[in-house]
């Protein structure tokens, strides 16, 4: 019994210490390979909240960025949003707050136009934003003093207190933008510039007895434009009321920020547009008007819709080509890609379940509708002067009948576009 128990002590002794030679180098591998894994998985787990799954369309993207952006804060994701792979990256990726909720432009800038509406005159060319309790009056008319047709615009502040008179021509239209035919008793001393259409300009205004009477942008005359193409003049006045000193009331910076607004836009008679039934006017009135300069397109927005800061990488690298707005509610994004950005893959896990025949601003299109779980996402493709366009709008569905309102919300700005020939 002993010899047993000593030939098995050693066999028992050596089957220990075998393990416990080998141990070091197993437990080090093993150590390693699941640092490795969970490098590997915390990287997978990063990219994946950051930018979501890879798939086609975030390829397709990254293979577009140049050495330039390539070149960016690493914070910002290449792979961008778009209503496909609803992926998007931000312009201050720091900056987790929507510019919905914040209020703020492309820039980070506070948006102080949140809430007002656009007024858009396709006679003359031109488009402006004032406060949706302000209210815009048309004048247009013979005047007999000086022998010419008058076209201006009033904007009057609530209560019609205060108003805004405004007038802007190109140099050989045949009207006059101000009939007005003498200034009332006063001294003109300049209070500072503004810049109107790209041109600073001086501010005068009217004093008489120590009070301001009346305020004149630029003065009592005609400016030209900065691009030398159209003259303009506009003025801040009380209404009804004489000798009232206007010179530190509150509605005079909002006319102020008015004037700043003026956007010149191609004329009614140069530009293709589908014809717009009264219901259509009805659903686009008031709306915002996004000219794109390089396709010379204008679409009406909702007033309450933004340009999104959160864009993609084609949108950074071409943001003539491609434009993103956010719409009112969560999810609501509209987009509009053109020339090689128009060529559209659908995504496999989209159903489609109805297609249209449509006009877009004189063109045959085609509106195809997806859905995706409780998602909707409609796309409408054309080509106009040789160039495609895609325009991609994907919201929630919230029910039949809420649905086909947004739908048909949709179609009016469809029709709402226009562009210049």
């Amino acid at each position: 019994m002993e010899e047993t128990n000593k030939t098995n002590a050693p066999l028992n002794e050596n089957k220990s210490e075998v393990p416990k030679k080998a141990s070091i180098p197993m437990i080090a591998a093993i150590a390693i390979i699941l640092i490795l894994s969970g490098y590997i998985f915390y990287i997978s787990f990063s990219n994946y909240a950051k930018e979501g799954q890879p798939d086609k369309t975030s390829q397709q993207v990254n293979q577009q960025a140049t050495p330039e952006n390539s070149s960016q804060d690493k914070n910002e994701t290449d792979s961008g949003f778009d209503l496909f792979s609803e992926k998007y990256t931000s312009a201050n990726s720091n900056d987790k707050t929507s510019e919905k909720e914040s209020g703020q432009s492309n820039n980070g800038q506070i948006n102080e136009y949140v809430g007002w509406k656009t007024y858009i005159n396709s006679e003359i060319g031109y488009k402006l934003k004032y406060p949706a309790d302000w209210k815009v009056e048309e004048s247009s008319g013979y005047n007999e003093v000086i022998e010419q047709n008058v076209k201006s615009i009033v904007i009057y502040s609530p209560g019609e207190k205060y108003f805004l008179h405004w007038g802007i021509k190109e140099k050989n239209d045949p009207f006059s933008i101000s009939g007005r035919t003498g200034i009332g008793a006063g001294d003109f001393v300049k209070d500072g510039k503004i810049t109107i259409l790209g041109k600073e300009t001086d501010i005068t205004k009217l004093v008489f007895e120590g009070k301001t009477l009346e305020l004149f942008f630029p003065s009592t005359g005609s400016s030209q434009t900065k691009d030398e193409k159209h003259f303009f003049n506009a003025s801040f006045s009380i209404n009804n009321q004489s000798n009232s000193n206007i010179a530190n009331v509150p509605e005079l910076e909002t006319a102020k920020k008015i004037l700043k607004t003026i956007q010149i836009i191609p004329r009614k008679g140069t530009m293709c547009q589908s014809a717009l039934t009264n219901q259509d006017k009805s659903a686009i009135e008031g709306y915002e008007a996004y000219y794109n300069k390089t396709h010379k397109y204008l679409i009406r927005i909702p007033n309450n819709w933004i340009q999104s800061s959160f864009v993609s990488l084609d949108e950074r690298i071409n943001p003539d080509d491609v434009i993103t707005f956010l719409g009112s509610d969560e999810g609501e994004r509209f987009q509009w890609k053109s020339k090689k950005f128009a060529d559209i893959e659908i995504p496999g896990t989209w159903e489609l379940y109805y297609s249209k025949e449509i006009k877009v601003s004189c063109e045959q299109a085609t509106t195809k509708y997806f859905k995706r779980g409780n998602k909707i996402f409609l796309l409408t493709q054309f080509s106009h002067d040789g160039t495609k366009h895609s325009i991609l709008y994907g919201f929630t569905n919230v029910g039949a009948s809420l649905t086909s309102d947004i739908i048909e919300i949709y179609d009016s700005m469809l029709k709402s576009i226009e562009f210049e020939d």
